[in-house]
C-alpha cells in the first residue's frame, strides 16, 4: 500500500503523471478506484470529482468492451446503495425548503433526535425505539430484521435476501404489511397483498431487485 498524499494537489500530480504511483497504476491489469462517499460532502468536491474522472479515464479503469468497471463509490451509511437504486435522491442538489410539518412519520429512524415542531403529531414505526420513538404520539410496532423476510442491497448493488429467524413479539408486523394497511385506510391501497407482490413491485422500480432470481424466491 502506498500513500499518494492528501488533497487536490496530490491527486492532480497523479493525473498529470508526476507521482511515482503512476507507474504502478499503468501496469495494473484491472485497475480500480474506490471513492468514499464522504468526498461528495467536501468543500472541494467540485475540484476532486473531475480529477477522479480524469484519473479513471487515463488509468483505464473503465473498460466496457471487456466488461470491466473499476470505478466504485463506497457508501458510508447502511442502505444507501439500495436507496439510490430506488431513486431516493435529492435531484440536482436542491436545498430542501424549511417546513413546519403537522405530521411526522418516522419509519425506523431510531437514532433521529433532531428538531420536531411542538404541535406536530408524530408516528413512529419500528422495532427498537431509542431516540426515534421518544417523541412519538403513536407507535406502530414493526418486526426487527431477524423477525422479517427481507431484501438487502450490499455496497456493490447486489440484492440479497434473508428469512425470518424467529417470530416477532406481540402485535409487531413486518413494515410492508403496516404500510399496506395504512394505504387501505387512506383510500390509496397499495397494489400488493403479499411478499411476492412487494418484490415484484421493487423489480419494476429497479431491475437489479428482480425476484425471478432463484436466490430471491
Amino acid at each position: 500500500m502506498e500513500d499518494v498524499g492528501e488533497g487536490v494537489a496530490a491527486l492532480q500530480d497523479v493525473v498529470d503523471g508526476k507521482h511515482p504511483f503512476c507507474q504502478a497504476l499503468a501496469q495494473a491489469e484491472r485497475p480500480a478506484i474506490v471513492v468514499g462517499s464522504g468526498v461528495f460532502e467536501r468543500e472541494d468536491a467540485g475540484a476532486v470529482l473531475p480529477l477522479l474522472g480524469s484519473l479513471a479515464t487515463l488509468a483505464g479503469v473503465l473498460k466496457p468492451e471487456e466488461g470491466w468497471n473499476g470505478y466504485n463509490v463506497l457508501a458510508k451509511s447502511a442502505g444507501r446503495t439500495g436507496g439510490l437504486d430506488l431513486g431516493l435522491v435529492n435531484l440536482k442538489g436542491r436545498k430542501v425548503s424549511p417546513t413546519s410539518p403537522k405530521l411526522v412519520f418516522n419509519m425506523g429512524a431510531d437514532e433521529y433526535s433532531g428538531p420536531i415542531p411542538d404541535d406536530a403529531f408524530v408516528v413512529y414505526q419500528g422495532s427498537h425505539g431509542d431516540a426515534g420513538a421518544s417523541r412519538a404520539d403513536v407507535i406502530l410496532p414493526a418486526t426487527a430484521y431477524t423477525e422479517t423476510a427481507g431484501m438487502w442491497v450490499n455496497t456493490e448493488g447486489r440484492a440479497q435476501v434473508s428469512k425470518a429467524a424467529v417470530v416477532g413479539p406481540g402485535l409487531a408486523k413486518p413494515d410492508w404489511t403496516i404500510l399496506r394497511a395504512l394505504s387501505e385506510v387512506m383510500g390509496l391501497t397499495l397494489p400488493y397483498d403479499d411478499l411476492a407482490g412487494v418484490r415484484d413491485r421493487a423489480a419494476q422500480v429497479q431491475e437489479s431487485l428482480n425476484p425471478c432470481c432463484d436466490c430471491l424466491k
